[in-house]
């Protein structure tokens, strides 16, 4: 949830999901960190114990953290994501040309 949520820009294989509107507004920018960390606040609150502990959920507390969850969700459905452009192809550098012949006196 921190990569996914995150303010900063998107690196190869860490796209990131963004409120509509764009960052430079200050409303924006703070539901982005709202919801990243709500997101992170739910994780850390409800899936990890219910990974780690044994027993049933007072049905109750479960309604609870199913709705919390699904506010996370509607947010990955309806926000945008936002991918780190592809990466420049790789050139052969002035060394590997010249040493294969290539280059100015060529």
């Amino acid at each position: 949830m921190g990569d996914a949520f995150s303010l900063n820009p998107p690196e190869p294989g860490k796209p990131r999901l963004r409120c509509p509107g764009g960052l430079a507004s200050e409303a924006v920018r703070s539901q982005q960190v709202g919801a990243l960390n709500y997101s992170k606040a739910c994780f850390m609150a409800m899936r990890n114990p219910a990974h780690h502990q044994k027993g049933d959920w007072n049905p109750l507390t479960a309604f609870h953290f199913l709705v919390s969850l699904s506010q996370v969700a509607t947010w990955v459905r309806h926000w945008h994501v936002e991918r780190a452009p592809d990466p420049i192809p790789a050139t052969a550098s002035a060394a590997q040309l010249l040493s294969a012949g290539g280059g100015p006196s060529s």
